[in-house]
């Protein structure tokens, strides 16, 4: 399964891929995902990390 991104806010426009899910756990009103990037980390320079404001 694809993690893409999703638009919401306007940063960045949907559907970019940031990576796949390679394992899910699921608990009683939330899941934990292990993701493997699409990129090689190790080539990344710059990166944002966006928080959703609550």
């Amino acid at each position: 399964m694809k993690v893409l991104t999703a638009g919401a806010g306007g940063v960045f426009p949907s559907g970019l891929v940031v990576g796949t899910v390679r394992d899910f756990a699921a608990k009683e009103l939330e899941g934990i995902a292990t993701v493997t990037p699409a990129v090689d980390l190790a080539e990344i320079q710059d990166v944002f990390v966006i928080i959703r404001q609550k």
